[in-house]
């Protein structure tokens, strides 16, 4: 970064499925994020998903944040641990991808 304060992290994490299963799998996805919120109380989550056309593929998109003044520098390394390895065991019957992450540090804090 440029030696300005350090935002929040946030997690993105995607990955694909069957087109033919990306119902089931949403639902898989927001029983995991319903989950993990209760566990991580502040944690917001939101989920995408894109339709990838003739390939037969879904493509989901997972964001995590823990927003507010008391969370410090945003999503630590235990809570990231816990999101990609609950995540992995919820949702691998439908993974045709590696759950892939991304992280970032949110700039408008």
């Amino acid at each position: 970064m440029d030696g300005g304060a350090r935002g929040r992290r946030e997690l993105f994490l995607y990955w694909r499925v069957a087109a033919t299963d990306a119902a089931t799998a949403r639902q898989a996805a927001l029983r995991l994020q319903a989950a993990l919120r209760e566990r991580h109380g502040g944690l917001r989550t939101a989920l995408y998903l894109r339709d990838d056309g003739a390939t037969g593929e879904a493509t989901f998109m997972e964001c995590y944040a823990m927003p507010g003044p008391t969370a410090g520098d945003g999503i630590d390394a235990g809570v990231q641990r816990d999101i990609v390895d609950r995540g992995n065991a919820a949702l691998q019957t439908w993974l045709r991808s590696a759950r892939h992450i991304e992280v970032f540090d949110r700039c408008d804090d």
